[in-house]
């Protein structure tokens, strides 16, 4: 398939500048197709527990798998990344010895209030580990922070808020180097960057599929390292997270599902499962590493843009440190993202700034009409 041929699987694209796959990417052709066969086998079929919906799900986590290079039962899925990481939590082996966890000030919520709420709890020691002045951080400030007491290190990929990329690997080789586990949040790469779990021999990882894999909310991944997976007993249980799902006797036994399956919880968001199982198929057609390179070239060509037009730039100009979503400076961003969807340009305020998020589907055209639009918008040169 082309990239023109790829664009025009989604339709919104026709009238409208989809920079606000940081939030939700686009919705294609396929993934509503996917959610009328959802609704058309529910119509005619009824509940299709045993059928078509684990079939879903299967071909999803296959999909998956190879997306990330991991194995299938290396994987669990759930409607919420929240509750994966609540299921995480729960099962890690805190003792007297090994009680701090380390992450850091960039998280999302989800994540780092999870992390926040541990440290009311007795025995239990959290870090954050604090951004620099241009919202980065250092291998250095970890070395400093990841000591012999330290149980895991939780850190995001790519940054919600200002498109900060870290690099992964030597912070996972610190970790593991002082005897840590560690977790990896890619919600915001999953998709647009090449990610390789085994390479990075990672213990836990988050991803899920409302953005840049093109899928819908509901449906998220949680990753734990294969040898590590049967050594883990969660608290925080639901009736997926049993050997045997169909076994409805709490009051006999608790047997865990084998590898990271034990970290599923309850009841499936069906609907889901089909719609980001074609959103996936798109991101495997045209291949992850091709999509990387075109959104990045538009990506860096919006940044080229953006600095001879004036704005202030919130991200990153290093390519290495930064992904495809690049956060420009503005007073009130949430008004100026209004402004912008009234001019049918599609963007997402978060903080200070204004997210401009590029995909494979963007082509250069957009990032020209979008400057059109914040120069006019701006009143042609003043700056917020």
């Amino acid at each position: 398939m082309s990239w023109s041929d790829f664009r025009q699987q989604f339709p919104i694209l026709e009238n409208k500048v989809y920079l606000a796959t940081c939030a939700h990417g686009a919705q294609s052709t396929r993934v509503r197709d996917a959610l009328l066969r959802y609704v058309s086998d529910w119509g005619e079929k009824g509940p299709c527990w045993e059928e078509e919906w684990i079939q879903e799900l299967n071909q999803l986590k296959a999909a998956m798998a190879g997306l990330l290079n991991c194995h299938t039962e290396e994987l669990a899925h759930s409607f919420s990344a929240s509750v994966l990481l609540a299921g995480v939590i729960s099962a890690l082996p805190f003792t007297k010895d090994r009680n701090k966890i380390v992450t850091t000030d960039l998280e999302f919520a989800g994540i780092g209030q999870q992390w926040q709420a541990q440290k009311d709890l007795e025995g239990r020691n959290v870090e954050f580990v604090r951004c620099l002045e241009d919202r980065t951080i250092h291998l250095e400030q970890f070395e400093a922070a990841i000591d012999e007491s330290t149980l895991l290190v939780s850190i995001t990929h790519v940054n919600f808020e200002n498109g900060f990329k870290m690099d992964i690997e030597p912070i996972i080789r610190l970790a593991h180097a002082r005897g840590a586990l560690v977790l990896v949040d890619s919600y915001q790469a999953v998709g647009v960057e090449p990610i390789d779990l085994h390479q990075w021999n990672v213990d836990f990882w988050l991803g899920g599929h409302s953005k840049y894999l093109l899928g819908v909310p509901g449906s998220v991944f949680l990753y734990t390292r294969q040898e590590l997976a049967n050594q883990l007993f969660p608290s925080t249980f639901g009736w997926h997270s049993q050997r045997d799902c169909t076994f409805f006797h709490p009051d006999v036994s608790l047997e865990f599902a084998n590898g990271a399956e034990r970290f599923q919880s309850g009841t499936r968001a069906v609907p889901c499962l089909y719609a980001s199982r074609a959103g996936v198929e798109l991101i495997q057609e045209m291949g992850v590493e091709a999509i990387s390179k075109r959104a990045k070239a538009i990506h860096q060509y919006f940044i080229e843009e953006a600095q001879k037009n004036g704005y202030t730039i919130l991200t990153p100009l290093n390519p290495d440190k930064r992904c495809t979503m690049t956060s420009l400076q503005f007073d009130e961003p949430a008004s100026m993202q209004q402004k912008l969807k009234e001019q049918q340009v599609l963007t997402a305020a978060r903080g200070k700034g204004l997210r401009f998020a590029f995909h494979a589907y963007n082509d250069f055209t957009d990032v020209d009409r979008t400057i059109e639009v914040l120069n006019h918008v701006t009143l042609k040169g003043v700056r917020s």
